[in-house]
């Protein structure tokens, strides 16, 4: 996941062939706020989710997965030198695909915890 020049994110996979695919978000990422940004390989395409909705065309994906000992970028692609500005945490690498609920609970999951945690601080 990296954003672009216009301030969208972007989620790639890559095979070990050279062959990609890359979905392109539309929400404008600003400075100062926090995303939850998910990209999903179900086999048969690429999705982007940010905040829980999808965003994009899903891109379709040929083949198998692959099993790799290759280099995962996060925040950014060793091609062009891309990077993303900003701050990432929390990432997780399932070896399942997940679902557009499974995408959108994690979401709330997420508020609802900084929520708990923005009212603790206050009182």
């Amino acid at each position: 996941v990296f954003e672009n020049s216009t301030n969208h994110p972007i989620v790639t996979f890559s095979k070990n062939t050279g062959d990609t695919a890359s979905v392109t978000g539309t929400t404008t990422v600003s400075p100062g706020t926090w995303y939850h940004i998910v990209g999903v390989l179900d086999g048969s395409y690429v999705t982007l989710y940010v905040d829980g909705s999808s965003e994009g065309t899903p891109v379709a994906w040929s083949g198998t997965r692959e099993n790799s000992d290759g280099d995962v970028m996060i925040g950014g692609q060793s091609f062009d030198w891309k990077r993303l500005d900003g701050y990432i945490d929390e990432v997780r690498i399932h070896s399942t695909s997940r679902s557009s609920d499974w995408v959108l609970t994690a979401q709330c999951v997420r508020r609802s915890a900084l929520l708990m945690i923005q009212k603790f601080l206050r009182t």
